[in-house]
């Protein structure tokens, strides 16, 4: 093996090194960041007196009906024609990756989310109502455009929401491992992450 060849495997090593130190640094401080903004969001809505639409009824039906709908097809012109009538303007979104508490914010995003790409699906599997509660168990399937084109990656999930009285998501929650979903496809963190797992 020439001195140019171990050299440049280093610096590849090196390099997928410090992708998953930022990235395993960056997510422990914003996860206990997001802890503490979910806390208070749901201390906030408790305060509040936010209520969910009355249970059994038309509008929480038509609630989760909407929400779903939005998720089962994570297009642009799917998002940009439900997200309105999904979330309401002022709330508490975390996806794990990224905290939003405006509508706008959020529209912003998801449709940069949808574009990036090819197609993203998530399929609502079980669903139960605690007080004003809502938690969907899912799947996410998604088909990447830019990290590895044409590879389809089933992830699965589950997400804490609150409706307002109108029937509009005041509080998203996700829970679900983005490091599976999507840092494991990045060239060459991907098999470094799966390496350090597989040892775990």
């Amino acid at each position: 093996m020439t001195m140019k060849i171990l050299l440049f495997i280093l610096i590849i090593v090196f390099l997928g090194i410090s992708l998953l130190l930022y990235f395993e640094l960056r997510d422990g401080g914003a996860s206990q960041e997001s802890l503490k903004a979910y806390r208070a969001a749901l201390a906030d809505l408790n305060e509040r007196g936010i209520g969910a639409p009355e249970p059994g009824s038309e509008a929480e039906a038509a609630a989760i009906d909407r929400f779903s709908r939005l998720f089962a097809d994570l297009s642009v012109p799917n998002v940009d024609a439900l997200i309105g009538e999904v979330y309401a303007d002022s709330l508490f979104f975390n996806d794990t990756v990224k905290t939003i508490d405006h509508l706008a914010d959020l529209r912003a995003y998801m449709l940069a989310t949808a574009q990036s790409v090819e197609a993203c699906r998530v399929e609502m599997l079980d669903q139960v109502r605690s007080g004003e509660d809502f938690y969907f168990r899912w799947e996410m399937e998604i088909v990447f455009k830019a990290l590895q084109p044409g590879l389809v990656d089933v992830t699965p999930g589950m997400t804490h929401i609150r409706f307002d009285e109108e029937g509009r998501v005041v509080l998203h929650q996700d829970f679900w491992d983005p490091a599976r979903g999507i840092y494991e496809h990045i060239p060459v963190l991907g098999p470094i992450l799966r390496k350090i797992k597989a040892r775990l």
